[in-house]
């Protein structure tokens, strides 16, 4: 055999055992918890804990891998995203009114016009509901005359004329009970079309303006959540909850319910959105306010983020609500 041909097995030779070097030299850098730094091709189970990097042979970062999770970091991502399902879920529900009121109404007259619409019928209602009070009324009336009449002669009155003074009564409570009803009901319609009202001439200056709903990232990981002894108690805390978002948010408010604040959602690397979210549980004292962050998904918004000053806006968000109280 030729040297070319010893020249062309050793080349040969040399390029199958390629990888299985390549593999050998892989390394791996972590920092432990006493601030000493690890290389090492093996990652032992014990160090698993820590995160670390995969290096290339001149010492690159080819990966970054996360530190494996502890049962409570684990917790935590779960009841996060419950919250967070909770919260996407009252979001859509909101979008969903929107998109209700916007099909329903062209401008803010129609809106009065069927509230107006709405209120004379319960008031026709209300007036038909007194009419029938008043001629049960006079029924009555002499139904309890003959009553008193077999009285003065010493006449015992009968069960049935009894009977029918009794259902008379009944019959007018229930309508006075219809007459409240129908107040309840035209002072619930003057709340609700008034949010609808202003929801409206809020969301044509949110089609007017340049940004949309659509703007879209994914939140970070950090969240900040008020267990409240009962609804009444976050509803309390909700004026505070407007303020702060208003105060540390560098997106202006988009929506705004009784059970969500949200923020314009970020367009540039350096907007700063934060949702707070009432959720009521099954049970009233599973009540929580939910405050979240989010930035643009980009390297420079997950930096936002993760930032000391956007984690500090979140976990001071139960203290400054505390003070309030």
């Amino acid at each position: 055999m030729g040297p070319s041909n010893y020249k062309f097995l050793l080349l040969a030779l040399l390029l199958a055992i390629q990888p299985y070097t390549a593999q050998s030299k892989q390394l791996y850098r972590w920092v432990d918890e006493q601030g000493k730094v690890h290389y090492s091709d093996i990652v032992l189970p014990t160090d698993s804990k820590y995160g670390r990097s995969r290096l290339s042979e001149k010492g690159i970062t080819l990966e970054k891998i996360e530190a494996a999770k502890t049962k409570r970091q684990l917790e935590q991502e779960k009841r996060l995203a419950t919250l967070r399902a909770e919260k996407q879920k009252i979001i859509a529900e909101q979008l969903a009114s929107d998109r209700v009121l916007l099909r329903t109404f062209r401008n803010t007259d129609e809106i009065q016009m069927t509230l107006k619409g709405r209120q004379q019928t319960l008031n026709l209602l209300s007036r038909l509901t007194q009419d029938n009070i008043n001629r049960l009324e006079a029924q009555l009336t002499l139904q309890q005359k003959r009553a008193a009449g077999l009285e003065r002669n010493g006449i015992n009155v009968p069960q049935q004329l009894l009977n029918e003074i009794n259902a008379t009564r009944r019959q007018i409570k229930e309508n006075e009970n219809k007459i409240i009803a129908h107040k309840r009901e035209n002072e619930r319609l003057m709340g609700k079309f008034k949010k609808d009202n202003q929801r409206f001439v809020a969301l044509q200056k949110q089609l007017k303006g340049p940004s949309k709903l659509k703007n879209s990232a994914d939140p970070h990981a950090i969240i900040s959540v008020i267990e409240c002894k009962s609804p009444s108690v976050c509803r309390k805390a909700w004026l505070w909850t407007k303020r702060y978002i208003n105060q540390h948010a560098t997106t202006p408010l988009q929506i705004e319910t009784e059970t969500i604040l949200m923020t314009r959602r970020p367009v540039v690397d350096r907007d700063l959105s934060l949702t707070a979210t009432l959720i009521v549980g099954s049970n009233e004292q599973e009540t929580q306010l939910f405050l979240d962050a989010e930035c643009k998904l980009s390297n420079i918004g997950q930096e936002l983020c993760s930032s000391p000053k956007v984690q500090t806006i979140l976990s001071e968000f139960p203290a400054f609500i505390a003070s309030k109280q």
